[in-house]
């Protein structure tokens, strides 16, 4: 599920499900998109902690400009 290029959409809303308890097929569908800033349908390990860290410990104004895409 992890490839050399990351995340693929679907394992990550696996996580986004088991370890965050979300259900909203939308939201993690804007989460992942948010998250994999280079578009390329992976979130790799920069994306990940960079999106990780405004999402568990950012502001809303950060928060809101990261779902912001």
């Amino acid at each position: 599920k992890t490839g050399n290029t990351g995340l693929d959409q679907s394992t990550f809303r696996e996580i986004l499900h088991d370890v965050f308890g979300m259900t909203d097929d939308m939201l993690m569908n804007r989460v992942f998109y948010a998250f994999d800033r280079n578009k390329d349908n992976y979130v790799n390990v920069e994306e990940w902690v960079r999106g990780l860290s405004v999402f568990l410990r950012g502001t809303f104004e950060e928060k809101l400009k990261l779902s912001s895409f």
